[in-house]
């Protein structure tokens, strides 16, 4: 950290800490800070049965650690509107110099209860193609992290949020934690029944369309009928799993299939693997290439999203077309056929997952782009918090419309109508900042394209 003076509150905001990558950036986040000296505290909704390892960051995580019970996945607007003034509450209390968000629900509340506070600087990172299209978080960030440059590039496109406001940040993970002895690999082999002869190829991730399961069933009966020792793994879970047990069932495979279901000891399911299959459709990021990369197995995985920015092509995996599950397959048999070509591989994906994906580094940039959003130039340039004027122009166009309707309806008791008209109160001054926002867009464009049109003369 820079110096005492320099140390900063810090809130990292998520709906949950559950399964999935975020929940584990976000532990790595506060851990790395709190550990740099920061005041780091971590707010979200309780975590109904934790895992083992959330558990024991929770007990040894050297933060503050704030619950919010209304700070949930599901959108309910009576839970959403106290989150909201929960989340305020902590933040005008606590004074957070910065406050970064995770998810979109988190990003959402957290924002808008950020600038309303009038926090120094909020944050947002997103996870999954969630983001695309639809969400105008940026409104309410000073910076949004994306992991990609195709994440980047699809903010732009879409108009969901300008260039200057986009960080590009790769995802970190605990390197060390993959390289496990050899004992223990033998030991994770021994619990799933495979021998230290088989060749095991696996696959990690949810069991639903877009990740494109069914083409791993696919590949593996076309590898296990040209390599019989081959064993399957797939460890997570989802909607698709019943269909898929009964597809490896018809393909005779059940001998040779283990379904593990979810599973938070990634490191040691890797351990495991001989190949990792990412058959995915649609992958805004791929961190299981990452964690593949660490724990130095070859990877599998379709040309798809993130994907190819994530990997070495052809050094670190080898990537493949989406629904090709006979791709798959032939690149599966080659590697399992060359050996040499699967150890220099592992390898580069070692090297290539140390250089580029580790979580001191990303959490050093994190440390220096939270130093630079609160610098007091920064600090007090022109930038939009709490807008008194944008609320009473809210009122006056949408108030005395609704809010008569709202009281006046028996059907409501004193609760609903306080809670209704505070969320009427809460949209109209989101639309007037979002026209405001609009108007001086289109006005940007005009001057430019006047510009423009001058130099051509």
């Amino acid at each position: 950290m820079q110096n005492d003076s320099r140390r900063l509150r810090i809130a990292q905001v998520i709906t949950c800490l559950g399964q999935g990558a975020e929940s584990e950036i976000v532990k790595a986040v506060c851990g790395r800070l709190a550990g740099l000296g920061h005041g780091v505290t971590l707010i979200s909704a309780p975590t109904v049965c934790p895992s083992k390892r959330t558990a024991e960051f929770l007990k040894s995580f050297n933060g503050h650690f704030i619950e919010v019970p209304e700070l949930k996945r599901d959108i309910n607007l009576v839970h959403d509107i106290a989150a909201l003034a929960s989340l305020y509450k902590i933040f005008t209390r606590e004074k957070f110099d910065v406050i970064h968000t995770h998810t979109l629900k988190a990003g959402f509340l957290g924002g808008i209860a950020g600038r309303l506070a009038r926090c120094r600087a909020v944050v947002h990172t997103p996870y999954g193609r969630v983001f695309y299209g639809h969400s105008r978080l940026p409104l309410f960030s000073d910076k949004v992290i994306a992991p990609t440059g195709l994440e980047k590039r699809e903010m732009i496109r879409q108009h969901i949020c300008p260039a200057e406001k986009i960080e590009v940040m790769r995802h970190g993970i605990e390197f060390e934690s993959y390289a496990l002895p050899e004992t223990d690999r033998r030991n994770f082999r021994a619990g799933f029944g495979f021998s230290d002869n088989d060749k095991v190829i696996g696959m990690l991730g949810r069991l639903e369309t877009d990740k494109g399961p069914e083409y791993f069933v696919e590949a593996a009966s076309f590898i296990a009928a040209r390599w019989p020792e081959a064993r399957f793994i797939m460890a997570g879970d989802g909607s698709l799993r019943k269909r898929l047990e009964a597809k490896v069932m018809e393909l005779g495979l059940k001998k040779k299939f283990v379904f593990a279901g979810w599973r938070e000891d990634v490191p040691g399911i890797l351990s495991t693997l001989d190949i990792l299959v990412m058959p995915s459709l649609n992958e805004a990021v791929g961190m299981a290439a990452v964690e593949a990369a660490a724990a130095g197995v070859p990877l599998i995985a379709t040309n798809v999203g993130g994907v190819p920015e994530m990997v070495k092509d052809g050094d670190t995996a080898i990537l493949v077309a989406p629904r090709e599950p006979r791709a798959i397959a032939d690149i599966a048999y080659l590697l399992l056929s060359d050996p040499e070509k699967k150890k220099s591989m592992a390898a580069a994906g070692r090297a290539w997952a140390a250089d580029n994906f580790r979580a001191e580094t990303m959490v050093k940039k994190l440390e220096r782009l939270y130093a630079a959003l609160t610098e007091p130039a920064v600090k007090d340039a022109a930038k939009w918090y709490f807008k008194p004027s944008a609320l009473v122009v809210g009122f006056l166009c949408i108030g005395p419309f609704i809010l008569p309707l709202v009281w006046t309806n028996s059907k409501f008791d004193t609760r609903k109508k306080i809670v209704i008209s505070a969320a009427i109160l809460i949209v109209s001054y989101l639309l007037v900042l979002l026209m405001a926002r609009s108007l001086q867009s289109l006005s940007n464009y005009y001057q430019e394209l006047s510009r423009l049109l001058q130099d051509m003369r």
